[in-house]
């Protein structure tokens, strides 16, 4: 399984799918293990988590059935850092097919939010690791310029404190949301992803959707697969604080 562990937790996020794989795999006996790609598509290593990293002809590719992937862009990528040369879909000297499982979201999980938002304040979530990759310095630049929005940042990494100084009391962090992760989405107006590296498949624009909220993201990568402009999410036309408030 290939695929990113982190999130903030709860029933959203990479490492609960993952986890949910996990089981899944188990129950019908067949052993999984995550592992992750490394942003540049063109590395030439694969990292077995718990184990030192190996390059893939001796290493992940060699030993599975089937590499899984959340999007057509992880294949390709999976495809370039393996070297995929054949053009079938298997490894170049190894027969192991790289297969597509795009996730969802159960929108059964929001419901209970849904039905405490109000129009009041309007309300702004940016749900995340907080670190480079993920770009959250644009929401909090952003959340500067809104005025009496009420900004709203789940979610922990190296880049919180550094984050709070620059939001200068516009944006609250609330850390971790392992429990109340669903409720704090679904009662908001619009969900932000702000990533503007590659994305292998990028949930937040789903998990918008399925709460009923707006969603706003940059559609890289692999949300070029399920985001479209003014349909089922906002794409702002450039990376910059400005065009995402």
């Amino acid at each position: 399984m290939h695929g990113a562990p982190g999130g903030a937790g709860g029933a959203v996020g990479d490492a609960a799918r993952l986890a949910c794989l996990g089981r899944l795999a188990s129950d019908a006996g067949v052993g999984a293990r995550l592992v992750d790609l490394p942003t540049v598509p063109s590395a030439d290593v694969l990292t077995w988590r718990g184990t030192t990293p190996t390059t893939t002809r001796t290493g992940a590719a060699a030993y599975a059935d089937a590499l899984i992937v959340p999007s057509h862009y992880a294949a390709m990528a999976t495809a370039r850092a393996v070297e995929v040369g054949r053009g079938d879909g298997s490894l170049a000297g190894i027969d192991t097919p790289v297969v597509v499982l795009q996730p969802g979201v159960d929108e059964r999980w929001f419901e209970a939010g849904k039905r405490r938002r109000t129009e009041e304040t309007k309300t702004a979530v940016w749900v995340g690791r907080l670190d480079p990759d993920k770009s959250p310095l644009l929401f909090v630049r952003a959340c500067a310029l809104l005025g009496d929005a009420d900004c709203l940042v789940v979610g922990d990494g190296p880049l919180r404190a550094s984050l709070a100084r620059r939001g200068n009391g516009t944006t609250r962090f609330l850390g971790h949301q392992f429990d109340g992760l669903a409720d704090v989405v679904a009662a908001a107006d619009v969900l932000v992803s702000t990533s503007v590296f590659p994305e292998t498949f990028g949930l937040a624009p789903l998990e918008a959707a399925a709460a009923g909220v707006a969603g706003v993201a940059f559609g890289v990568a692999g949300m070029n697969e399920h985001v479209c402009d003014g349909v089922n999410a906002l794409v702002p036309r450039a990376p910059t604080p400005a065009a995402l408030a």
